[in-house]
């Protein structure tokens, strides 16, 4: 893929339908609100502006997924009733789906795991802190917990440290150690949406029947370890006594000895008792921290009892989903056209009409592109100053102090290309539907004849799915253009209405994922698409033109004769009126079709 293609893949709708075709599920893009209602993920419209930034979003698409693809929902209707049990399998639950998702399609781990690395970037996730709720406290114990012990988050420990500490001061640390005991053994067996229900409730369980510590206990644990610590400057009073006399005998007998000498000595030992002193106050000191730290009695169940009675639904990917929407709400240039639903045609008897008026076109223009393919293919030979093969001809030129008489072949081209042809089918078609069905099959017979083309095809709108302005698949890439005109039993020109734009973004989807390197959009038309969406078909061809992606607009019928009008939305435009005028018109652009630019 080159450089030019990849900007329009960019493109928010493209990305979120092509991860929606691998993963099975409906993907769409618009408005400035991101929701679920199922069966379809809706992403808020803006600009992606860099591949962490597009990463991301395939991790939140992915994650959202996940939630479908794994039936989340099953479990639902158990956890409505108490909030701090539905966030407590939430929190389950995310590590579950996210964790069977990888196992599906590996690529998603790093998608995901990007949303929490640009978070904290960005500082929009802070870490928890002693004045958050208690409830909010062991959500982010258990948050953390899952994320950077079962799904291998290793750049989120700083937020599970203090999630401990924090936790620990809160709730004590008996509790915590109950609390990890269990997370260590069950989390391994979350594999279901009711395992995660049933952790759910051991938890909140263990929480709600949690007690701690009588402070008498502790009280009288530190009276009785300072009974100890009493008794034991006594001893070391005796012990000094002792070594007093015997420094003082030592005084009386080194009286005579140089002074130097006796300086060294008390030197020293005031060194070691003065470590021995400072190892002894940090000692104290530690002890003391760790009985302020620890919380009362009273505080344990003060915390505890707001902890489940908490009535605030806690999910962290919401707040990554109100940055998308705050990112909506400031692009100024959103699509109205939104990504289509696309349905596949299946072959039936076959226009045996159509095919015998098609095939002496389409053998002509084959012929005529043949002629261009060869001429634009051919291996031009050129002299130059230096090679590996004389050119005998040229050597008069040596004479004249002339060096180009070596040989060299050019670079030699090749075909590459995928071509996408969709037609009108709406109800201002009329009699015009047949010419369009003619020029498609035309089109799609001359460039499959052609090595290295491959041709998809499509119409629009969907009668069927009004409500979604759907496309109708006709053929798919590396389908036998045979089958085209065994699915026409559809096309009749039932649509009401023109969504030139809707359609033109699942051409751009369909060319986007053939991994040929020149992809062509032909749309063949008889009228200007609706108004709402006219708009979003002019930013949509230039978009797709820049990317290095060839447009090319076949107008039919009346609208041939407005060709200034036309031009506005498709730049490189075919005007005819029936099939017999679409070889001497094909002729101007079939350089842009066959080779890349």
């Amino acid at each position: 893929m080159n450089n030019q293609t990849k900007l329009i893949q960019n493109s928010l709708p493209l990305i979120a339908a092509g991860l929606g075709d691998k993963l099975g599920i409906r993907v769409t893009v618009s408005g400035n609100q991101a929701w679920t209602d199922g069966e379809t993920i809706n992403i808020p419209d803006f600009n992606i502006t860099s591949k962490e930034q597009k990463d991301a979003v395939l991790g939140y698409v992915s994650h959202e997924a996940a939630h479908l693809k794994f039936n989340t929902f099953s479990a639902m209707d158990r956890v409505r009733s108490n909030v701090a049990l539905k966030n407590y399998w939430n929190i389950f639950e995310d590590m579950r789906i996210e964790n069977a998702m990888i196992d599906c399609m590996v690529g998603t781990r790093t998608w995901i795991n990007q949303i929490w690395i640009n978070r904290q970037k960005e500082g929009n996730r802070p870490v928890i802190d002693c004045s958050a709720p208690p409830a909010r406290i062991v959500e982010e114990l258990l948050l953390m917990t899952c994320r950077v012990k079962y799904r291998g988050q290793a750049h989120l420990q700083p937020y599970l440290d203090t999630a401990q500490d924090v936790f620990c001061f809160t709730f004590g640390y008996k509790l915590y150690v109950a609390l990890a005991e269990l997370m260590q053994r069950e989390l391994p067996n979350v594999t279901s949406s009711e395992k995660a229900f049933e952790l759910a409730q051991k938890v909140h369980e263990l929480i709600s029947n949690h007690e701690p510590e009588d402070d008498q206990n502790s009280a009288n644990e530190s009276d009785s370890s300072n009974e100890v610590n009493d008794t034991k400057p006594e001893e070391s009073n005796e012990t000094s006594s002792k070594d007093g006399s015997d420094s003082s005998q030592g005084e009386g007998q080194n009286d005579s000895e140089p002074s130097n000498g006796g300086n060294d000595r008390p030197s020293n030992d005031k060194s070691e008792s003065d470590f021995q002193d400072s190892e002894d106050d940090k000692q104290s000191n530690s002890q003391h921290s760790e009985q302020t730290t620890q919380p009362s009695q009273e505080q344990i169940k003060a915390a505890i009892q707001s902890a489940i009675s908490h009535s605030e639904e806690f999910d962290d990917m919401a707040d990554f989903a109100n940055n998308l929407e705050k990112m909506a709400n400031a692009n100024t240039e959103k699509f109205q056209a939104r990504m289509p639903v696309k349905c596949k045609v299946n072959s039936m008897e076959q226009l045996v009409n159509l095919e015998s008026v098609v095939d002496a076109t389409s053998s002509q223009i084959t012929a005529k592109l043949q002629a261009i393919v060869e001429q634009e293919l051919r291996v031009r030979r050129k002299t130059k100053t230096s090679g590996l093969r004389l050119n005998c001809k040229k050597l008069h030129r040596y004479a004249v102090s002339d060096a180009r008489i070596f040989q060299t072949k050019g670079k030699k081209r090749s075909i590459d290309t995928v071509v996408e042809i969709c037609i009108d089918n709406s109800q201002s078609m009329g009699a015009l539907l047949t010419v369009a069905k003619e020029t498609q099959l035309a089109l799609a017979k001359a460039l499959s004849r052609i090595n290295g083309v491959s041709i998809t095809a499509s119409a629009f709108p969907d009668p069927f799915n009004r409500s979604e302005k759907g496309v109708l698949t006709l053929l798919d890439e590396n389908e036998s253009v045979k089958q085209l005109a065994k699915k026409y039993h559809v096309i009749r020109g039932e649509g009401t209405c023109t969504p030139t734009a809707t359609a033109m973004l699942n051409c751009i989807r369909q060319v986007c994922l053939s991994t040929r390197e020149n992809k062509v959009i032909i749309i063949v038309t008889d009228g200007y698409p609706d108004i709402h969406e006219r708009a979003d078909l002019t930013r949509l061809v230039n978009q797709a033109q820049n990317s290095g992606i060839t447009v090319i607009g076949v107008a039919i019928g009346r609208i041939a004769s407005n060709k200034s009008e036309f031009h506005k939305y498709f730049p490189n435009a075919l005007f005819i009126h029936d099939i017999k005028e679409l070889k001497t018109e094909l002729f101007k652009v079939a350089k842009d079709i066959l080779v890349a630019r």
